[in-house]
C-alpha cells in the first residue's frame, strides 16, 4: 500500500489547479513542476521546470507540504481525483489487445497474479486520508529537507544567486561547473567500489 499510497500523493501535489499548483505555478515561481513516485526504482522526486525563482518555489512546495501535515486533512475531492488519475495509469496498460497482453506477460514475469490490475484498483479505492497523511509524512517530507539530494540546474548567471537563496533555506548546494565531468567521476567511484 505505501507504493499506491505515495502514488495517490504524487498526483494529489500535482494536480491542475491543486494545492501545490496555487502555491507555485499560481505565484509565478515555476511553469511546471512534478512529483514523480518510481516504485520500481524506489525513488520520489519533486521536479521543477522553467523556474523563475527556484528556491521559492522549493520553499513555498516544503511549506505546502508541512501545512498539510500540520493540519492534518486533504481535500476529499481532490483525493479522489488523485485516486483517479492513479487508477486510469493501470486502467491504460489494458487500451489495446497489445498492450493488454503485454501487462499480462510483465505480471507473470514478475510473478504476479492475472488480475493483480484489478486488485490494485481495489486497493487504490481503499486508501483512507489517514494513510495519505502517513506517506506524505513518511516520503515526501524528506524530500524538502537537508537530507533530500537537491539538484539545480540553471544558467551560469542565476547560480550564484540560487546557491545563496538555498543556502538561506537550509540547504547546501554542492556546485558542479561541469555535469559530463562529475557524472564521469561518479562512474569511477561506482567502479573502484
Amino acid at each position: 500500500a505505501s507504493d499506491l499510497s505515495s502514488g495517490i500523493n504524487a498526483e494529489y501535489g500535482g494536480q491542475l489547479e491543486g494545492v501545490l499548483w496555487k502555491q507555485i505555478r499560481g505565484q509565478g515561481f515555476a511553469y511546471s513542476y512534478s512529483l514523480f513516485n518510481s516504485p520500481a526504482s524506489g525513488s520520489l522526486a519533486f521536479y521543477l521546470g522553467r523556474a523563475t525563482n527556484v528556491s521559492k518555489a522549493y520553499l513555498v512546495a516544503k511549506e505546502t507540504i508541512e501545512g498539510i501535515l500540520k493540519e492534518g486533512q486533504l481535500d476529499d475531492t481532490q483525493i479522489e481525483t488523485a485516486k483517479g488519475a492513479l487508477a486510469y495509469n493501470f486502467i491504460d496498460k489494458f487500451a489495446t489487445p497489445c498492450s493488454s497482453a503485454n501487462t499480462n506477460i510483465t505480471n507473470l514475469h514478475r510473478g504476479l497474479p492475472l488480475n493483480n490490475d484489478s486488485l490494485v484498483l481495489t486497493k487504490i479505492s481503499g486508501i483512507t486520508e489517514a494513510v495519505l497523511l502517513e506517506a506524505c509524512k513518511k516520503y515526501f517530507q524528506p524530500l524538502f529537507t537537508d537530507a533530500a539530494n537537491v539538484i539545480v540546474c540553471c544558467p551560469e548567471n542565476k547560480k550564484d544567486e540560487i546557491s545563496g537563496d538555498m543556502s538561506s533555506i537550509g540547504l547546501n548546494l554542492n556546485i558542479v561547473e561541469d555535469v559530463e565531468e562529475y557524472i564521469g567521476m561518479l562512474d569511477e567511484r561506482e567502479k573502484d567500489s
